[in-house]
C-alpha cells in the first residue's frame, strides 16, 4: 500500500522543487531576482555620506527600481500564495528571496523618506511618489546664486577677514620661525626620508587651517524668496524664507570682535550660519519681515510710481515752528500725504505682520518696515498705509486739501492739511527725484 505525503513538494529534492515552482510562477521568479538586484543598486549609493554626488551619476537607479515596483507588487504576491499551497519553510529559495526583497525595500522607503526630508521635502508620500520626487529633484541643476531679473535685498559678505588673519599668521610664524624649523629638521640623522615626512607635517599644520577657512568665505545675499550662500570653495546653498519657524533666526556676539556677530537660521532641514556679519540685526531684521505673509515673494522691486519717504514732525497749527513737534514718517504720494507716528510703530508692526514672539529685532524701525513695504504693488502699499494709519495712530489726507511749500527755517518742506496739522520734513538728497516726481503730480488745491 503506497502512502502519499499530504505536501509532495516537501519530498523532492531543491533542485527540482525551485525548478517547478520557476515554471508554476510563471515568471514572477524572475522579477523577484530582478527587483533584488535593482534594489541592491540603489541601496549601496543611497545610504552613502555623499549619496546626492553618487545618484546623479547614476539616476537611472531610481527610476528602474520605481518602475519595478507594479510588478514586483504582483510578483510578491504570487510568490506568497504558491508558498502558502505548498509546505512553507523560511528556508526555501522563495521564501528566503521574498523576505530579503521586503527587508531591501523597508530600508529603501526609510531612506529614500530621510533623503527627500533633507532636501526640504515634507509631507506623506508613497514609495513610488518618493522615488520619482527624489529622482526629479536631483536632476535639478544646483542652486544659481541668482535667478535672472532676482531682486537683492542686501548682500554681505562673511568670514573674509580670517583667512587673511591665518596668511599674515603664517608670513610671520615662516619669518620668525623657518630658521629653527629647517635646523631641527636638518639635524636628524635618520636620512632624508623621515626629514621629508616631518617638512611635509610642518607644511600641512600651516596650511590646512587656511584652506579649510577658505570652505567657510563668501557672500550672503537675501533675495524676496530665499536666503543665498554663495561660498568662495563648493556649492551654492539656499533655504526658503517661508520654510523659517518663529524660533528659527538667532544670534550670538563674536567670539573676538564686539563690531560682528553670528547668525544662524533655520529652514526645515537646513541650517545656515553666517559666522562674521557687520549687518547682523538689519539682516535678521530684514528676514523677520520678509518671510511673513505680507511680503514673501509679494515684493517687484522698488517703486515706480510716485512715492517719497522720509522722515518729519507733526505739530498742532496753533503753535509756532520752535516747537519741536511730534517725530515720525511722512508719505506723500500724488493722491494723499499720511504721517506715521514713531510711538505708534509697535502697533503698526503687530496689525501688518503679526506677533513677534521673541521681541522686535533692534534694527527694525518705522522707516526700514516703509521702505520694505514700498517694494510691494502699488496698490497693496496705499492699503498698508492705510492700516498703519488706522493702527498707529497716524493721519492721512487727500492731496488736493494740503498745501505745501519751503518752511519758515528755510531747510525742508511744509505740509499743512486743511484743518489739520503742521507737518514738516527735510527729504534728503537721495529722494530728491522721487519727491519731484510726486510734485510734478500733486493735483491743484481745491477751493
Amino acid at each position: 500500500m503506497s502512502t502519499h505525503s499530504a505536501h509532495p513538494l516537501s519530498q523532492r529534492s531543491p533542485d527540482s522543487l525551485e525548478h517547478e515552482l520557476r515554471v508554476q510562477l510563471e515568471g514572477a521568479w524572475e522579477v523577484l531576482e530582478e527587483a533584488r538586484v535593482r534594489q541592491s543598486a540603489l541601496l549601496e549609493p543611497l545610504a552613502s555620506r555623499r549619496w546626492m554626488r553618487h545618484l546623479r551619476r547614476q539616476p537611472a537607479l531610481l527610476r528602474q527600481v520605481r518602475e519595478l515596483e507594479a510588478p514586483l507588487g504582483e510578483a510578491l504576491a504570487r510568490a506568497e500564495r504558491r508558498l502558502e499551497q505548498g509546505s512553507r519553510s523560511e528556508q526555501q529559495p522563495l521564501a528566503l528571496l521574498a523576505h530579503e526583497l521586503r527587508t531591501q525595500r523597508t530600508r529603501l522607503e526609510t531612506l529614500v523618506r530621510d533623503r527627500l526630508a533633507r532636501l526640504g521635502e515634507q509631507g506623506s508620500l508613497s514609495f513610488v511618489e518618493g522615488l520619482e520626487r527624489l529622482e526629479t529633484k536631483l536632476r535639478e541643476p544646483p542652486a544659481p546664486p541668482l535667478f535672472e531679473g532676482e531682486l537683492v535685498l542686501l548682500s554681505i559678505s562673511d568670514g573674509r577677514w580670517v583667512p587673511v588673519l591665518y596668511v599674515v599668521s603664517l608670513i610671520a610664524l615662516l619669518y620668525w620661525k623657518a630658521d629653527n624649523v629647517l635646523g631641527f629638521i636638518r639635524s636628524i640623522p635618520s636620512g632624508g626620508v623621515l626629514r621629508l615626512v616631518l617638512a611635509g607635517m610642518q607644511f600641512l599644520m600651516l596650511t590646512v587651517p587656511v584652506v579649510r577657512t577658505l570652505w567657510g568665505v563668501g557672500r550672503f545675499l537675501l533675495t524676496p524668496r530665499r536666503l543665498v550662500w554663495k561660498p568662495l570653495l563648493g556649492k551654492t546653498k539656499q533655504l526658503s524664507l517661508d520654510s523659517i519657524p518663529h524660533d528659527g533666526i538667532t544670534t550670538e556676539p563674536h567670539a573676538f570682535t564686539k563690531k560682528t556677530g553670528v547668525l544662524r537660521v533655520k529652514g526645515g532641514t537646513e541650517t545656515l550660519t553666517l559666522s562674521d556679519v557687520r549687518l547682523l540685526e538689519r539682516m535678521k531684521a530684514l528676514l523677520e519681515l520678509h518671510r511673513r505673509p505680507l511680503l514673501f515673494g509679494r515684493v517687484l522691486g522698488p517703486p515706480t510710481y510716485p512715492l517719497a519717504l522720509f522722515q518729519a514732525t507733526r505739530r498742532p497749527a496753533s503753535s509756532g515752528p520752535e516747537h519741536a513737534g511730534e517725530p515720525g514718517m511722512l508719505v506723500l504720494r500724488s493722491g494723499y500725504v499720511a504721517f506715521l507716528p514713531e510711538e505708534g510703530f509697535d502697533f503698526m508692526l503687530r496689525a501688518l505682520f503679526g506677533e513677534w514672539p521673541r521681541g522686535c529685532p533692534k534694527k527694525l524701525t518705522l522707516p526700514l518696515m516703509m521702505q520694505q513695504l514700498s517694494l510691494l504693488p502699488e496698490a497693496d502699499f496705499d492699503r498698508c498705509v492705510e492700516d498703519a494709519v488706522r493702527a498707529g495712530g497716524g493721519a492721512l489726507w487727500p492731496a488736493a486739501t494740503v498745501t505745501h511749500g519751503s518752511a519758515p527755517s528755510g531747510q525742508g518742506y511744509q505740509f499743512t492739511p486743511r484743518h489739520g496739522p503742521v507737518l514738516t520734513g527735510v527729504p534728503d538728497d537721495s529722494l530728491r527725484d522721487a519727491f519731484d516726481c510726486v510734485m510734478r503730480h500733486w493735483p491743484p488745491q481745491e477751493g
